[in-house]
């Protein structure tokens, strides 16, 4: 049985011991003008297929509590005499993917479109079952819904993505800065050439084909582009399959379809190409499901449908469809783009599980740091990454000069003791607290919150012909790299009597540098500073083919220069893998991002939690998760912190800095009582 049809029954099992909404849940008398109805056509075979279902299940929990009153079975025979009618409004984009879904699942349906913010307004007064919606909720939205006590499940059902095509002759251009789209479709503009563009594009008339203006394509990039509409000297075309063919047949053509139309043009073999669009901080992406739900593609907006808890069994089917194995399908042939398979299973376990509320736009946060903003953080820890701290309390501070920070970096092990003291807000840490760590923290009631920010890692590459490297040891390796090693250990048969005795030759970004000292704290310890007769090259392309010429060689890279290595296409090397005492494992970001691979270190901050009242501490952190700092953030080569993670991290945030607000206040007014009663008793 489905997780959601299971939790259908559940609810309607309940519902069933309470008389009341046992009425409301069966009849389902429609609020709204206009109703969503399941045809009473459809209804005797439907209603055979969920009671087949959900019979057994619901009978036996039924028997385990008390017998409903009289009342009950009256309700329960209306509903089944009756058509069920619920009143849904909202979205006329989303409606369009909502009916198909409903068709799919036998239930034909009427909805009443007014619009996202108009069907939001009445969803959350009580006067609707469910709403549909081309956005998330605002916070004001959602502050309405709590007053009024609707208590309601979110689920996105698919998104609607746009697509900016060419004609493949435009081979120039792969990837489109979003600031940039204005010179394409503003409505104001007139470009007629690719020199109008860029000024190095070649001199070739650029010819733009717009979508009906009421497509949900034109709509999205309407809604990047500044002004009202689209280019006004350009006429929309009948549809997608005109803009596509318009494309196809000019050499400098664009135009906008939906990503669903792109994928089947393309398939089919038109000669059309969809462009990358770089929307800031993220870089360039394409438009794909995963780039979207990841926020890196924005010309996009997600299919929402918020049901109210009372009526989530009667819509059940639609959604089990939408999340179901065979909902993408249906979603492709409506002409948008299907949700991942991760959201997908996400969804459908908030729904089994009764989670209401938020669950996919859960980031909606409204915590913003006031310009106004005083007082003094410290800071202190390991000196690893210290640049990047230092280099990120700066930012702040200049932005923000009521607040004063200056970091100490003594260690991890000074910087921990200083923490647990209760002296530091914020420790910059490489690895957990140790158990005794704790300990001293617990002795002094501080409570460490860490956030881990991801893991930076060292990579190595051999060359091709040296099978032997294929996976080394950290005790093999840590004797090539350890001091003791230079002048000593040469050749390969020095580390191991079963390699060769191939010469050793190690190249690295940097003595000292952070990649090489993962290396070496990885494989021999933090106090060997390792040897020194290494030859020393900042290019990772120049250390890749040096590795390439020399056999026996090795490179230390970041994961970040081994990617740019693999774009380049360097021939002659190899990724070697490393066994830290489970095994080989070779690099990549699952086994970099869990530490499975051995060279890694994670970027911890531990926060104490009491500093969450400060506002100066949650301002720094907010604006060290904020999407404009994430290019910094980048810079530590991390993996495992994606732009997308981001908002979850400052919804987490805010979360606990609400929870520490209720907690200080809870104090306070615990606190009160006593203060007044003593004050009552003085003289």
């Amino acid at each position: 049985m489905s997780p959601l049809w299971r939790r259908a029954g559940q609810l309607l099992m309940h519902a069933a011991a309470r008389p009341v909404s046992a009425a409301l849940l069966m009849v389902m008398l429609a609020l709204g003008s206009t109703p969503f109805v399941f045809a009473q056509e459809s209804t005797p075979e439907a209603t055979a297929e969920v009671v087949a279902e959900v019979t057994p299940e619901a009978t036996a929990e039924v028997t385990e509590v008390p017998a409903p009153t009289t009342d009950a079975p009256e309700a329960t025979a209306e509903a089944t005499d009756a058509p069920i009618a619920l009143n849904i409004v909202g979205s006329g984009i989303a409606a369009q993917l909502f009916q198909a879904l409903a068709e799919q699942v036998g239930f034909p349906q009427t909805v009443n479109v007014n619009g996202t913010t108009t069907g939001i307004s009445e969803f959350c007064a009580g006067t609707a079952d469910a709403t549909l919606a081309n956005r998330p909720m605002t916070t004001e939205e959602e502050a309405f819904c709590t007053a009024a006590a609707i208590t309601y499940y979110e689920v996105v059902i698919g998104h609607s993505t746009a697509a900016v095509i060419a004609n493949t002759s435009v081979d120039f251009e792969t990837c489109i800065p979003s600031g940039v789209l204005p010179t394409f479709f503003a409505p104001s503009v007139t470009s007629s050439n690719w020199t109008q563009i860029n000024v190095n594009n070649p001199d070739l008339p650029l010819i733009v084909a717009l979508p009906p203006i009421n497509s949900p394509s034109y709509a999205i990039i309407d809604g990047l582009v500044e002004g009202d509409g689209l280019r006004a000297d350009v006429t929309p075309l009948a549809d997608e399959a005109a803009v596509i063919e318009s494309v196809s047949a000019n050499a400098g053509g664009v135009g906008i379809i939906s990503l669903q139309a792109a994928t089947a043009a393309q398939a089919a073999g038109a000669s059309i190409k969809t462009f990358e669009i770089d929307f800031g901080e993220a870089g360039c992406a394409a438009p794909s499901a995963e780039n979207v739900e990841g926020r890196t593609y924005n010309a996009s907006a997600p299919l929402i449908v918020y049901v109210n808890a009372n009526a989530l069994p009667a819509l059940m089917p639609i959604l089990d469809a939408a999340l179901g194995e065979n909902g993408a399908a249906t979603v492709t042939a409506a002409n948008f783009t299907p949700i991942t398979a991760e959201l997908a299973a996400e969804q459908e376990a908030a729904l089994a599980n009764g989670t209401t509320g938020r669950v996919y736009s859960r980031t909606v946060t409204t915590f913003e740091i006031s310009p106004q903003v005083t007082g003094v953080i410290t800071v202190g820890g390991t000196a690893s990454n210290s640049a990047y701290v230092t280099n990120l309390i700066s930012s702040f501070t200049g932005q923000y000069p009521g607040v004063t920070s200056t970091p100490t970096f003594e260690g991890s092990v000074a910087g921990a003791r200083r923490f647990c003291n209760g002296e530091l807000d914020i420790l910059t840490v490489t690895a957990p607290l140790t158990a005794e760590q704790e300990a001293n923290c617990t002795a002094n009631q501080i409570t460490p919150y860490p956030i881990t920010l991801g893991r930076q890692s060292a990579v190595l590459i051999s060359n091709s012909e040296s099978e032997f490297l294929t996976c080394l040891t950290t005790a093999q390796l840590g004797t090539v790299l350890g001091s003791a090693a230079q002048d000593t250990i040469n050749t390969w048969n020095q580390v191991d009597a079963s390699f060769p005795e191939t010469p050793i030759t190690v190249f690295t970004g940097s003595l000292g540098g952070e990649t090489h000292n993962i290396a070496l704290l990885r494989t021999i310890g933090g106090a060997n500073p390792g040897r020194a007769d290494i030859e020393v090259n900042e290019d990772p392309l120049y250390r890749a083919a040096a590795v390439a010429n020399v056999e026996g060689a090795i490179a230390l890279l970041s994961w970040s220069e081994y990617q740019q290595v693999v774009e380049s296409g360097q021939q002659g090397i190899s990724l070697v893998s490393i066994d830290g005492g489970t095994g080989c494992v070779t690099p990549d970001e699952t086994t970099i991002g869990d530490g499975t691979y051995a060279l890694t270190q994670p970027l911890l901050l531990i926060v104490n939690r009491a500093a969450f009242a400060k506002p100066q501490v949650q301002s720094l952190l907010w604006f060290m998760l904020s999407d404009e700092n994430y290019i910094a953030l980048q810079s530590l080569d991390l993996v495992g912190l994606r732009f997308g993670d981001l908002p979850e991290l400052r919804a987490n945030l805010q979360e606990t800095y609400t929870l520490v607000a209720q907690e200080v206040a809870a104090a306070v007014a615990e606190a009160t009582p006593e203060a007044t009663a003593e004050a009552t008793t003085q003289p």
